[in-house]
């Protein structure tokens, strides 16, 4: 049995392969070879906010060394979460689950596959992204598979896990928009040594304004929370020093990234989630 356990992190195909094996390790409680499987699930689907953050970057390094379709590789969320519930795995919904939300208004997957069908594999991934984007479904989605977009199998999801995602993503949204807000308020009140104090604040508003974009287009408030110093302008266009620095210090200081990491089981509803799951297999 082990033999057939894939030891590649973040491959597309991890669920299907360890299904079989991990239905039956449950319904035997052979704990040997559910704790393996599981590690192997964790290593695409992290339990922390370390974790999460180094697969992000080897997912990015993938993509970014094999320029391929980054979906066609990488593990894909709702076979996780179908897989979760019925083996009893629940330490991987809350990467399953947030990653679902930032792809799920791109998640034309099962009509992609039917396109392939129809159009043929084609010569490269190159040829399958054109083919899509000539779709009338897939209208501008050329774009978001060529720069590592993923997709996710919704038909796979209960109504139960669309409801809990849509509430959890607004949720996590909402608590990244009020400490934003906050973090914007100490830096409104700082004491400028801008030249033009009301170019400093309109540059700050930019600034402020991309970031909310940013999120309420990717719902990825931990990337943007990771990467927040990225958005500051190299020269043109900067506020002044003091407006940024308090702003960014707000975050670090209130530990926003990680609290909120920390409260996404409860913006989830994981506690409901594991009271539904079920051994019997």
């Amino acid at each position: 049995m082990y033999r057939t356990i894939p030891l590649i992190k973040h491959h597309f195909n991890t669920v299907q392969t360890v299904e079989g094996i991990l239905l039956l390790a449950t319904k035997y409680q052979v704990d040997h070879l559910r704790k393996p499987i599981i590690t192997i699930l964790e290593g695409d689907w992290p339990t922390d906010l370390d974790t999460w953050h180094l697969a992000e970057g080897e997912l990015k390094a993938l993509h970014e060394a094999y320029d391929n379709l980054l979906d066609e590789s990488a593990p894909e969320p709702c076979s996780a979460i179908a897989l979760a519930r019925c083996c009893d795995v629940p330490t991987i919904l809350v990467a399953a689950f947030y990653h679902l939300s930032r792809v799920y208004d791109h998640s034309f997957r099962k009509r992609v596959r039917a396109a392939r069908d129809e159009n043929g594999d084609g010569d490269s991934d190159t040829e399958f992204a054109e083919s899509v984007a000539r779709d009338e479904h897939f209208e501008n989605k050329e774009d978001y598979l060529y720069k590592g977009g993923r997709m996710a199998d919704l038909e796979l999801l209960t109504p139960e896990d669309t409801a809990r995602m849509l509430k959890g993503r607004k949720a996590m949204v909402d608590y990244f928009v009020e400490h934003s807000v906050k973090a914007a308020t100490a830096a409104d009140e700082h004491e400028c040594a801008h030249q033009n104090p009301e170019a400093c604040s309109e540059n700050f508003m930019q600034i402020l304004g991309d970031i909310y974009s940013d999120v309420m287009d990717d719902y990825d408030p931990l990337k943007v929370l990771a990467t927040i110093r990225d958005y500051l302008p190299p020269l043109i266009g900067r506020p002044c020093g003091e407006a940024w620095v308090t702003y960014e210090n707000y975050f670090r200081d209130h530990q926003v990234e990680s609290t909120l990491w920390d409260k996404l089981p409860e913006f989830f509803g994981m506690s409901q989630v594991e009271a539904s799951f079920t051994t019997d297999v």
